[in-house]
């Protein structure tokens, strides 16, 4: 509450749109337990929080900024019709549909323990994309379809 409470969620929002990666990073790594409460997320979400969301989806290539990016969303549309219209309206589905098809497995990790660390942290962005699609996705079938002909029924299954 102390974020919110002490006006913090505005300067880390526009932080997501700065043009150093480390920032980025860091201002998208506070979201996900941030937006678990939902004042937080009423808040964030009048800040127009979701379409730099999907912006750094489609940006990107850090896995971690990357699951971050997918858990915030997901807890922003979580139950809430209005948030998951706005996810849709930025093209969210699409950007959810192109990291699974990016990222997607092309076979097994091999014995490299760095290579395993990051298979790891590549399933942990699958995981928290398919839950966070599942998140904007549920009840709402407009959603539904639009994910369904972004080509995401055959991302997940390569997945």
């Amino acid at each position: 509450h102390s974020v919110r409470q002490l006006g913090g969620l505005r300067p880390l929002v526009e932080l997501l749109s700065s043009d150093c990666a480390m920032i980025r990073f860091n201002a998208v790594g506070a979201f996900p337990l941030l937006t678990e409460q939902e004042d937080n997320v009423h808040e964030v979400y009048e800040m127009d929080i979701i379409a730099p969301l999907v912006t750094l989806l489609g940006t990107e290539s850090n896995v971690l900024l990357l699951q971050n990016a997918a858990q915030t969303l997901g807890n922003i549309a979580e139950g809430n019709a209005v948030h998951q219209q706005a996810v849709a309206e930025v093209s969210g589905l699409r950007r959810f549909v192109e990291v699974l098809t990016t990222w997607a497995p092309a076979g097994a990790p091999g014995e490299d323990p760095e290579a395993m660390r990051n298979w790891a942290n590549v399933q942990e962005l699958l995981a928290k994309v398919c839950f966070a699609v599942w998140l904007v996705c549920q009840k709402n079938e407009a959603n539904q379809l639009i994910f369904n002909e972004s080509g995401g029924v055959q991302a997940l299954i390569r997945v």
